[in-house]
């Protein structure tokens, strides 16, 4: 069985590869997106199991990332990663993570979603 994969939209390239190792530790593969428009043109091209997006992006913000994967793919596991998520963002997205995210948190909600086993 080939690993879930994890389509990672942030401009910070640091936070990005931080969370691309634990990630991997997890067993997921990553891909990752500088943007908003790159992340969205990403998606169309591989559907990713589940989608992390940081909101505030120059591009676009998160959120209107995820309300455009939402029209197109309701099924599709969003997650945001934000240091202030939009209020709106719970309503919208599957799981919202404050950053700096805690690998407990991640590995915790991404188990509530579905998308990785207790075990991991």
């Amino acid at each position: 069985m080939s690993q879930p994969l994890v389509l990672l939209v942030d401009d910070d390239e640091l936070v990005a590869q931080a969370i691309e190792e634990v990630l991997s530790l997890l067993g997921f593969t990553v891909v990752w997106a500088r943007t908003a428009e790159e992340g969205w043109s990403r998606f169309c091209g591989c559907q990713p199991d589940v989608v992390m997006t940081d909101n505030s992006m120059p591009d676009m913000s998160g959120l209107e990332l995820a309300r455009r994967i939402r029209e197109v793919s309701p099924q599709a596991m969003v997650v945001m990663l934000s240091a202030i998520p939009p209020p709106e963002a719970d309503c919208v997205c599957d799981l919202v993570l404050s950053k700096p995210v805690r690998l407990a948190a991640l590995r915790e909600g991404l188990c509530r979603i579905g998308v990785l086993s207790g075990n991991a």
